[in-house]
């Protein structure tokens, strides 16, 4: 009986010793699990925490760029400077679009979807609903959709151009357009070949001119077309600008478009719609240029016809 008197005592003891610790009330309720970060119950959590929308435009700079166009499409290649990987983090649930900083050594000139001319060595593009991801020090090579959202703002943008080019050109041009060359030629009419030599620095090209007509040179023309393009570093390998006089050749006369050509250097002469002539020099490829078709400079098409025609007929031969 004191055996278990004893016993008793030793037990509620032990009962007390273990409620004043918490340990029973462990016992009476379930154990539950807290989050370290947040500290909401684990059981509640998918319920309390909400997740939300993070939209991120992808922003990148470009240097050592080279920005051209087309009327639904911009390209743009060159050197990343920095990475835009944020705008993919598993985080992020939408991405509105991307920016661009495009610096160029050489001065782009694109048109956007209204056919508005942007200038300029640092211009910026907005392209709304397109993104793609871009490491930083990659060489990109990216072909972007030209749409009426996307926003393209150049540091030399000719802003009185944009509104006018159509109008006041054409309207005042067509008389001057017809005779710009007539101003300078109104006497060739009759002596055009004069009037290149008189016009154009190079007489050797005059005389190179009647060599190939009086030796049956005339089977020696090509009928064809010029269009224009921003120059940047040529595929012949030299750096060239917008006042430069140079060709771009297509691969039917270029060749190999990783290689130099044997034509670079060679000279051109081209004779365009209003009957002046023009010689160039090649530097560049031009990839989707057939046989007849060659790529001008903006300087050397501009001595040919208006940027606004976009294309003109000529015929040309090779010096």
């Amino acid at each position: 009986m004191r055996s278990s008197l004893l016993l008793l005592l030793t037990f509620l003891f032990v009962y007390q010793q273990t409620a004043n610790a918490g340990v029973i009330d462990s016992f009476r309720a379930p154990q539950r699990l807290w989050s370290p970060s947040n500290k909401y119950n684990i059981s509640t959590l998918e319920t309390t925490l909400e997740v939300p929308d993070v939209a991120v435009n992808c922003s990148s700079t470009i240097r050592q760029a080279t920005l051209s166009g087309n009327e639904t499409h911009l390209f743009l290649q060159g050197v990343s400077t920095d990475s835009n990987e944020a705008c993919f983090d598993a985080k992020v649930t939408s991405r509105p679009g991307s920016l661009f900083t495009v610096q160029s050594k050489k001065s782009s000139r694109v048109r956007d979807h209204e056919n508005a001319l942007h200038v300029g060595k640092t211009c910026n593009l907005n392209v709304p609903g397109w993104s793609q991801i871009i490491y930083k020090n990659q060489q990109v090579d990216l072909t972007i959709p030209l749409t009426d959202s996307t926003v393209i703002k150049c540091n030399n943008d000719p802003k009185k151009q944009q509104t006018p080019a159509p109008t006041p050109t054409t309207t005042t041009v067509v008389p001057t357009t017809t005779h710009h060359v007539t101003t300078t030629t109104r006497t060739t009419t009759t002596h055009r070949p004069t009037t290149t030599t008189t016009t154009h620095k190079p007489k050797p090209t005059d005389n190179g001119d009647d060599d190939d007509d009086s030796s049956g040179g005339s089977a020696n023309w090509i009928n064809g077309q010029v269009t224009f393009f921003t120059p940047n570093q040529g595929a012949c390998g030299d750096w060239n600008d917008d006042d430069d006089m140079i060709v771009a050749l297509g691969p039917a006369w270029y060749g190999n478009m990783n290689a130099e050509s044997k034509y670079c250097g060679e000279k051109v002469l081209i004779t365009g719609p209003r009957g002046n002539s023009i010689t160039v020099t090649v530097k560049d490829a031009c990839p989707p240029c057939d046989r007849g078709h060659l790529d001008l400079s903006p300087a050397a098409f501009a001595k040919l016809g208006e940027f606004d025609t976009g294309i003109l007929k000529v015929k040309w031969h090779f010096l």
